[in-house]
């Protein structure tokens, strides 16, 4: 079995789909209306993961918890070079969190999409 993708519910669907597609290479693939959900969805894929949004025609805003709360906290993508991305992200005045280098031995940091979702950016230690 093979992860297929992650679904975010977005304030604006057209800032959140620029955002992936300028930042992280996705392309839109499909879009649709959900009229018995009053929203419309979108699949943005890459090379290896959709991601799908979702905005409502009303949507709701929720707290962030901690991370001991279960749920999903970030989710994270690799690249070889995680100080040149961050310098990357920087330069385009996206806010990142310093890098640093986790107790499994990987070195990342944190940066949060336009409705505040965590993404990190992680090079493993393997």
């Amino acid at each position: 079995m093979k992860f297929h993708h992650i679904s975010l519910t977005v304030k604006d669907f057209d800032t959140s789909i620029s955002f992936y597609q300028d930042f992280f290479n996705y392309k839109e693939i499909k879009r649709f209306r959900r009229d018995d959900m009053k929203a419309i969805g979108c699949f943005l894929q890459s090379e290896n993961l959709v991601i799908e949004l979702w905005q409502f025609d009303d949507f709701k805003k929720g707290i962030k918890e901690d991370l001991s709360f279960v749920g999903i906290k970030h989710f994270a993508f690799t690249d070889d070079n995680p100080t040149l991305v961050r310098d990357l992200f920087l330069s385009k005045g996206i806010n990142c969190s310093p890098l640093s280098q986790g107790a499994s031995g990987g070195i990342y940091f944190f940066l949060s999409d336009p409705d505040g979702n965590q993404i990190e950016i992680y090079k493993p230690n393997i």
